[in-house]
Order: C-alpha cells, then structure tokens, then sequence
C-alpha cells in the first residue's frame, strides 16, 4: 500500500480490484453490512476568509471521510471545513493543535470535465498570520519518479510531502 494516501490499519482491509490487478485507495471491512443509522452535519458561522454563503457557514468534513482523498500526514495534522469562496467551493484545513509555525491549508478542486470531474485538487499551504508566500503540494507520482522510488522505499506515500513555492513547478 506504498502508492496510495491511505495506509490501512488495525481492522481495515485494502480492496483488491481483480479488473485492474491493483489495489483500489478505498478501505473498510467488506464482509461487514453496516445497517443504516443516524448522521450529524456540523456548520458553523465564520466571518474570516471571505466565505460567500448567505450566512457565513462552514461545514466540517470528518477525517474519515477524507482518507484516500489527500495524504493521511494532512489528515492527521488539520482538521477540514467546506466553504465557498467567489472562485468555488474550497475546503479549508485548520490545525489540530498548536505549532510554532502555524499555517493552513486551502484545497481547491480542479475545474475538469469527464471521468475524472472533481478528482484533482491544488493543495495551497499558507503560513499565519498573513498567509504571504504559499506553498503548493507537489503530486510526487508524476515527474519525480527516480526520487519518489527512493523515497516510498522508506515510507508510505501518505506520509511524504513535496512543497512547491511555485505552481509552474508543479
């Protein structure tokens, strides 16, 4: 499971797909039906960042729900709210605890159409307070394959992160 951005653990089984002969980014117990239960959507209001929704509202996005989606060393670090801004939806990943360099994540979906609508995302780290000079997640499978190869050697690809100061380097 070095390729994927969620390492399974404890219980949960990586699903193989014998159509690709790959290992699916999906996870869970397939054996297991899970009877229908009772959910909980959690808003609150914000004033900050310019969110555009009538009234101000934010919405958390549990970790689970993201896991496979962005690499699980952004998971474990922020927590994550879906906003809308005046160029689209964005979620926006605050830190779970405090740090000496505090920053926050702002992950924008990419505009494509077809099979993989909504399926890229620019992942822009910001530096607080003031946000000045970013940083931009670099997708370390493509382009870099020689160092990404070393790299996956010694840790899981949910865990290693490439930052870019410029999105053309991306």
């Amino acid at each position: 499971m070095i390729w994927s951005f969620h390492s399974p653990s404890g219980a949960e089984l990586p699903m193989y797909s014998s159509a690709n002969a790959g290992w699916s980014l999906g996870k869970g117990h397939p054996d297991i039906q899970v009877a229908q239960g009772f959910s909980v959507r959690i808003f609150r209001t914000s004033s900050s960042r310019g969110c555009l929704d009538a009234l101000g509202q934010e919405e958390y996005i549990p970790q689970e729900m993201l896991q496979g989606l962005l690499p699980d060393a952004l998971l474990d670090r922020y927590k994550f709210w879906r906003s809308k801004e005046a160029d689209g939806e964005v979620l926006v990943g605050e830190e779970r605890a405090t740090s000496d360099q505090p920053t926050e994540l702002i992950v924008k979906p990419s505009n494509l159409l077809g099979p993989f609508e909504g399926a890229l995302a620019t992942v822009e780290r910001r530096r607080l307070p003031g946000g000045h000079d970013p940083e931009f997640l670099v997708n370390s499978k493509s382009g870099m394959c020689g160092l990404t190869m070393v790299l996956a050697r010694l840790e899981n690809l949910s865990h290693i992160l490439v930052w870019s100061r410029s999105v053309s380097e991306m």
